[in-house]
């Protein structure tokens, strides 16, 4: 999932990637990118053994995104979204 604001006016450009796969052990990987687009930015990663833990937890990295913009300012509009490969 991937979500950008733009916003000229208030020199606004941040980016928020969001992403789930398997690695090769089999746990479940959500890793996450955000900050102003054109910089490093910061990530996190995180790792789940069960599919249910992280698809419980990517919801509420997703309902947190929903109120970006009481909290910081910015209303990300996502262009793509998360599909994960079953396995």
């Amino acid at each position: 999932m991937d979500g950008r604001d733009l916003d000229s006016d208030r020199n606004i450009a941040r980016e928020y990637t969001l992403s789930l796969s398997r690695d090769l052990f089999g746990w479940y990987v959500i890793e996450r990118h955000w900050g102003r687009i054109g910089t490093a930015g910061q990530g996190r990663v995180e790792a789940f053994r069960e599919r249910r833990q992280s698809l419980r937890h990517l919801a509420a990295i997703k309902a947190r995104r929903k109120s970006a913009k009481k909290r910081i300012g910015v209303t990300y509009r996502f262009v793509k979204n998360i599909v994960l490969a079953s396995g």
